[in-house]
């Protein structure tokens, strides 16, 4: 029994033994098998490349469409981004990449739908999409369901940038961008939209068809110029130059013109005239661009108005006076163009050619020599009223300066009489003041006097005349007016020394009054 259990034991080991290995081998079949599945289905697509699906296997598309939205036979609406993408069975998937669709600066791209809704009756042109769905509007899957966009040209457009399309899908036409310089304003023709009034040279927006009012102005702009046709109208000063030496554009054949004394002459002759930009499409729905314009309208009305004005007048006051003639024309052209909505800022008659006709050359020669005949008279005459006024000066200035003469003689006379006066009043001034100065003085000696006189008369009365004297001469002697010493000896008993000394001050009185 146990040899039959251990028989047993060994057999079921090497039953499992068997199990294991061929359960092992699988797995590697299997493995093996993934790694084939994924190496023949697996595809690749690069960050600037998208990846277009086509498939091989299943319904047939509905009749009419070209992109399958459901996975029906042929190119798929939906494409493949950036990275590894597994199990798309070769036989079943074709898989094709194409580069990211790029927009490069002052272009635009022109989209062309191959498949999505018929257009409405009477457009060629799908409507434009709003601008916060145009990221969706790319996406073909949902432009083909929920976004119902149209088949045909579409209205939006790609500005510069990088677009993962399905070019099976989007065709791409790139175009330069709508680039309008300075001085000059583009006037949009709008093929698409609604049908404007009848009769209406403009249209308020993009949104009808027709010439639209407002004009772009400077800058660059993204428009399918296939829906928008753009025409660009110079809003700056332009020149016409009716002159055979002026090559290009603006040059043009002189002007003919016959007088009305029967001469005829061409001349050459600049125009100055401007578009102003509010006007700019009214000019467009009439004459399409500038050079319209000049042909249709400026330049015949420019020529009609000089050959108006010199058959007005003889040609030889035509001639002479270019300058009026340049302002009648200027005027007369204004009022008619005006009316076009067309400026006219300058006229200049540059040049007349009198050359060709020899009787008009003839009577400018004499016409000259009479001119220049009738300047030397005035020239003369000129010179001889010359000559008078400053005669007429020479005695004004003389006149002038004689009475000038005068006027400070007159004045010199004035100052002296006032200086007289001044000095006349200034003497009488001093002696009034020397007058009153004697008058105190005398007044103070007189005062004095009687002062002294009182003080004596109470001196004597205290004192005594005799002694008054004797004080008297004591007086002077200190002052030194009187000698001491005598010139005389008085002697005997009869006099006394105060004697003496009154002889001697009389003698001296006596000589003083005789010096």
């Amino acid at each position: 029994m146990a040899e039959h259990k251990v028989v047993d034991f060994y057999k079921r080991m090497s039953s499992g033994t068997k199990m294991i290995s061929l359960t092992a081998a699988g797995l590697v079949v299997f493995i093996v098998l993934i790694v084939i599945v994924i190496l023949f289905t697996v595809t690749s697509v690069g960050e600037k490349d998208v990846g277009l699906v086509s498939v091989t296997l299943g319904a047939n598309l509905p009749a009419g469409t070209v992109i399958a939205t459901d996975n029906e036979k042929g190119p798929q609406a939906w494409t493949l981004g950036p990275g590894y993408h597994f199990f798309y069975w070769p036989w079943k998937y074709d898989i094709k990449k194409a580069p990211v669709t790029e927009i490069k600066e002052g272009f635009v791209g022109i989209l062309t739908a191959v498949d999505g809704k018929p257009l409405p009756p009477g457009q060629t042109f799908a409507p434009e999409w709003p601008e916060k769905e145009f990221g969706k509007m790319l996406d073909s899957q949902y432009f083909l369901t929920d976004g119902k966009g149209y088949k045909g040209p579409q209205t939006s457009v790609l500005p510069p940038g990088a677009y993962r399309l399905n070019t099976e899908h989007f065709r791409v036409k790139i175009m330069p961008a709508v680039n309008i310089e300075v001085g000059k304003v583009g006037v949009i023709k709008s093929n698409v939209g609604k049908e404007p009034e009848t009769g209406a040279l403009t249209v308020p927006d993009r949104t009808y068809r027709g010439i639209v009012l407002i004009p772009l102005s400077r800058g660059m702009y993204y428009l399918n110029t296939d829906a928008y046709e753009v025409n660009r109208i110079s809003v700056q000063k332009e020149t016409l130059s009716f002159n055979p030496l002026i090559k290009g554009e603006s040059g043009y054949g002189q002007i003919t013109v016959r007088s009305q004394d029967g001469f005829e002459a061409p001349i050459d002759v600049d125009i100055i005239y401007q578009v102003l930009e509010e006007n700019a499409p009214e000019i467009v729905a009439r004459f399409v661009d500038n050079k319209g314009l000049e042909k249709s309208l400026v330049r015949p009305t420019i020529r009609a108005e000089f050959r108006n004005a010199a058959g007005k007048v003889p040609m030889l006051n035509f001639i002479l006076q270019r300058e009026q003639q340049e302002k009648l024309v200027l005027q007369n052209l204004s009022a008619r163009l005006k009316q076009h909505k067309v400026e006219i800022h300058e006229v200049y008659i540059r040049d007349i050619d009198f050359s060709k006709d020899p009787q008009l050359a003839a009577l400018l020669k004499t016409q000259t020599d009479r001119e220049i005949a009738d300047q030397n008279k005035t020239t003369y005459i000129r010179q001889q009223e010359a000559a008078k006024e400053k005669k007429v000066l020479n005695r004004t200035e003389q006149e002038a300066e004689e009475e000038r003469k005068v006027v400070i003689a007159e004045q010199k006379i004035i100052i002296a009489e006032q200086e007289a006066d001044a000095a006349e009043k200034k003497a009488d001034g001093e002696a009034r003041a020397i007058e009153r100065t004697a008058q105190a003085e005398a007044k103070k000696v007189e005062l004095l006097g009687d002062a002294e006189a009182v003080a004596y008369g109470k001196l004597a009365k205290e004192l005594g005349k005799e002694n008054i004297a004797l004080l008297e001469f004591l007086k002077e002697i200190a002052a030194g007016n009187i000698k001491v010493v005598p010139d005389v000896s008085v002697s005997g008993s009869q006099g006394s020394l105060l004697d003496a000394l009154m002889g001697n001050y009389l003698k001296q009185q006596k000589n003083n009054e005789k010096k």
